[in-house]
């Protein structure tokens, strides 16, 4: 028995050790991200962050066709524990760099075409198909080293990955005259061959050659239903810059761009508490602790809604420090941004139940309709409104995804299922708020009294959070 305890605790010190790993290398990613929106928002005007924009929607959506999800499987194989995972890797490297190879191949005989839809310069496609390419090998090998819980390895790769780009994205800009746009596009497209390289050097000191059709099979059966629920998260998230660039011009992609960055400031706090609240689901629907689950949900929706009030607030302010003045225009669209990922996170609320009862084809199914819908509405509403109808049709959205994984988490839990009714209560009491706060700004003439009246809506609102339900959830200091 202490021999088990023993192992236990050492699993436990292992998931906090690379646990804390992976969140140090996300939040420096994330973080050179961010530090990076004023610099090129600066150094490029509207109409170039907008074709950076449209360049980055294509090669996620390539990387998704050419890589046949082949780098899930990896991980999955790796947990196998079997002797095979050396021939399984020789197979499957071999047989993707074929497959993608050749669609990337006949993705240039039809450039031309393609280019023309997407509204991106022929260059623009034909460097995303290269970056596209090679990132199926950079990111098969970084499954392994996730799989094989080599977190600082992968942690590192990832930080020098985004380091390097930043580093030459900018040197590259500053040089060119004109299509500036085209220093980060060449920056990322020398960086990410140079890992696809050293990735697939890597790969192979683990291969066994023999070469066996099952392994691919297998990666087959595993990666290619998976590919309509990525594109359709990808049609929720990206596609909309695709939309706006076909429909309207890459001046207002730009605009687009600069609005989501900054709205998905939330995004990143949203991911990483999920990371730690799952573990605290799961623990207390093992044990049945379904009142616990409520009281600890509706604190973790107070904390988040409370976070997307001041972002909202001050977003004026986050857009004075992270962008020109040429991208003041998008100011109104952010707020909305930012109420679609509380939507989001009220999803995942609801997702998570099913990610627990393991049945993961009606979150698919789910996600698969939102993203048709998302994509009809757009196609429909920003010809007319221009860009800032993007932002309302995601929110939307994320409004009947999440309604729709709530209806699927009801019917699968049916009373164990946590309520949402103080959830949706409060989110709109802070609305009101929030709407309450911006008038009052409206009617102020000097900018000093609207920041002033800010800080006071963001105090005010906080110490009431507090006081209101201090002893509701059983809060000391």
């Amino acid at each position: 028995m202490k021999l088990v305890h023993r192992i236990k605790a050492l699993n436990k010190i292992e998931f906090v050790r690379h646990g804390k790993n992976y969140l140090a290398g996300n939040f420096m990613v994330q973080g050179l991200t961010f530090l990076s929106i004023p610099v090129f928002t600066r150094l490029l005007n509207p109409d170039d962050y907008g074709t950076i924009a449209v360049f980055t929607s294509i090669v996620a959506v390539f990387s998704i066709l050419l890589g046949l999800n082949f780098n899930g499987s990896v991980t999955r194989k790796y947990y196998e524990n079997d002797s095979t995972f050396g021939e399984f890797i020789y197979s499957i490297t071999r047989f993707i760099g074929v497959f993608a190879f050749s669609a990337s191949l006949l993705s240039l005989i039809f450039s031309t075409l393609l280019a023309s839809f997407f509204e991106i310069p022929i260059l623009v496609f034909i460097m995303a198909i290269g970056v596209s390419f090679f990132s199926v090998f950079v990111n098969m090998y970084l499954s392994y080293l996730q799989a094989s819980m080599q977190s600082k390895r992968y942690a590192t790769i990832s930080f020098i990955q985004a380091l390097l780009i930043l580093t030459i994205s900018i040197c590259l800009i500053l040089w060119l005259n004109e299509k500036r746009y085209l220093g980060k596009i060449i920056a990322q497209l020398l960086v990410i061959s140079v890992l696809a390289i050293y990735s697939l050097l890597l790969l192979r000191k683990l291969e066994k050659p023999l070469w066996d059709k099952s392994h691919i099979k297998y990666s087959l059966k595993f990666g290619v239903p998976l590919i309509p629920h990525t594109l359709s998260h990808f049609v929720l998230s990206s596609f909309d810059r695709i939309v706006i660039n076909q429909l309207t011009n890459a001046t207002q992609t730009g605009l687009y761009s600069l609005a989501y960055n900054v709205g998905s400031i939330l995004m990143i706090i949203v991911s990483g508490l999920n990371n730690a609240w799952v573990p605290i689901l799961f623990r207390n629907l093992n044990e049945a602790k379904y009142n616990d689950i409520q009281k600890k949900s509706d604190l973790y929706t107070i904390v988040i809604v409370y976070i997307a009030f001041v972002l909202a607030l001050f977003s004026r302010e986050a857009v004075m420090i992270m962008a020109s003045t040429k991208y003041y225009a998008a100011l109104t669209i952010i707020p909305v941004i930012i109420l679609s990922t509380v939507f989001i996170f009220l999803y995942q609320l609801c997702v998570n139940y099913t990610f627990y009862l393991k049945k993961n084809i009606w979150i698919s199914i789910n996600t698969f309709i939102c993203g048709g819908l998302n994509l009809a509405m757009n196609y429909v509403f920003i010809p007319k409104y221009g860009y800032q109808a993007a932002a309302w049709t995601t929110l939307m959205s994320y409004i009947a995804l999440f309604v729709l994984n709530y209806i699927t988490a009801r019917q699968l839990m049916k009373e164990k299922l946590m309520n949402f009714r103080f959830k949706l209560f409060f989110l709109a009491l802070i609305i009101a708020v929030y709407f309450l706060s911006h008038i009052i700004s409206l009617n102020l003439h000097f900018y000093l009294l609207q920041l002033l009246n800010k800080f006071v809506f963001m105090v005010i609102t906080g110490l009431g959070i507090f006081f209101m339900f201090k002893r509701r959830f059983n809060l000391h200091f």
